[in-house]
């Protein structure tokens, strides 16, 4: 309880707490009282925000508010869902790395290397259109681009902690490599990859609206962030309301991922330097 005061005594948590648990209450009672996202009102195309229609509509007479809504549940769920499996990864190979035999952490982490050393915006464009448009293999793309990072902040994190007497008393008991690993050491060294993993959450919800963006995300009829974004931009002079509440949107959601993963970071690692 006095870790969970801190942390919100930390400035802008709990702006940004308030931020991330309004966007998902949204995302999941929006739909009960919200219009259908994917109604046709053609008689009401680009429709200017007003009382009927808060946000306006689209070139198809669609709600924008309620594709926004519908969108959110899109986007948070790829980007925490991606997210959630790179760390599952990431910490389970990075802990192997800096707590098993030499020959496989020399082998992973050059492999790593080569990995992290491609922007990951790339890699996962080129993954995309290699995997095809897809809810889950987005979230695969997503998971592959963040695992590397993960990884190395996994890795190191194992390596400090390895070193405690606690871990050398376990070893000197005939403890097996396994144990001690998911035991005793993965429970200590968790803090710098929770902070990085909250920090890309942030990142994963850029990256499935930059896919969309552009094709290789979320497909049409269905409304995610980055989708409204793109057809918002065929409307920018007659109705830019469209890309400007849809990126908006993103940037509250990304800005208050980005604020919660700094303040966890503060807490749990305040030294420590998270891309190593």
């Amino acid at each position: 309880m006095r870790g969970l005061n801190k942390f919100f005594d930390i400035p802008g948590t709990r702006f940004a707490a308030g931020l991330v648990l309004a966007l998902t209450l949204l995302a999941a009672a929006g739909p009960l009282f919200l219009r259908d996202p994917n109604a046709l009102d053609l008689a009401n195309r680009l429709g200017s925000p007003g009382a009927a229609h808060l946000f306006g509509t689209d070139q198809l007479g669609r709600d924008i508010l309620s594709r926004l809504v519908a969108g959110g549940r899109v986007s948070l769920l790829v980007g925490v869902t991606g997210t959630l499996a790179a760390l599952v990864g990431g910490v389970i190979v990075g802990g192997f790395c800096g707590f098993g035999p030499v020959w496989l952490d020399n082998v992973v982490m050059r492999v790593n290397d080569v990995l992290i050393s491609f922007p990951f915006v790339v890699v996962a464009i080129a993954l995309a259109f290699v995997l095809g448009p897809n809810l889950k293999l987005l979230i695969v793309v997503i998971a592959i681009t963040q695992v590397p990072t993960i990884i190395r902040i996994a890795r190191s994190s194992v390596l400090a902690v390895s070193q405690r007497e606690f871990v050398l008393v376990s070893r000197s008991l005939g403890r097996s490599t396994t144990a001690i690993l998911f035991r005793h050491i993965l429970p200590n060294a968790m803090g710098p990859v929770l902070a990085f993993a909250s920090l890309s959450v942030g990142t994963a919800i850029n990256i499935e609206a930059g896919l969309s963006f552009i094709g290789a995300g979320v497909q049409p009829p269905t409304a995610s962030w980055g989708t409204i974004l793109s057809e918002g931009s065929a409307h920018l002079r007659t109705a830019p309301w469209i890309t400007l509440f849809a990126g908006a949107t993103i940037c509250v959601a990304v800005l208050a991922f980005t604020i919660l993963g700094e303040a966890l970071r503060t807490l749990l690692d305040p030294r420590g330097d998270l891309s190593k």
